[in-house]
């Protein structure tokens, strides 16, 4: 499956979790290609069967660069998703709108958004993240 990941990380704590789950599918013979939002436009984005978006959240809310990305991409016809929240705050807000945003674009739901934990206003990671993501890789394939 051709995997595309687009993500935006403030403060490395999103990249590392967009590394880690790269690392994993790619472990399970995907062709992962990860793209961060601020460097490539959404006209530019690769073709694939699957997308990830992954997010930082302030306030319960994604950035605004992610969900640009999302309505300003054009999918492929029949494409999934899947999404990636950061931060302090575990409310499903940001995961809502992201998963709303991309379902309007009409990418279909891959798996069950995750999101990941920060100790932190800037990280690090909180404990257990791995296992959040080794989770999220069986479910997307």
């Amino acid at each position: 499956m051709n995997i595309c990941i687009a993500y935006f990380s403030k403060f490395g704590n999103g990249k590392k979790c967009v590394d880690e789950l790269s690392a994993l599918l790619e472990g399970k013979g995907h062709s992962v290609e990860k793209v961060n939002v601020q460097e490539t436009r959404p006209q530019d984005a690769p073709r694939a069967d699957l997308y990830i978006f992954s997010s930082p959240t302030r306030g319960g809310q994604p950035t605004g660069k992610v969900m640009g990305f999302i309505k300003k991409g054009s999918f492929p016809e029949n494409a999934k998703f899947g999404i990636i929240s950061t931060g302090m705050d575990l409310s499903t807000g940001a995961l809502n709108r992201l998963e709303g945003a991309a379902e309007k674009k009409g990418l279909q739901k891959g798996a069950k958004g995750i999101r990941i934990k920060l100790s932190g206003l800037k990280g690090p990671l909180a404990e257990g993240y791995q296992d959040t993501l080794k989770s999220f890789a069986e479910e997307l394939g």
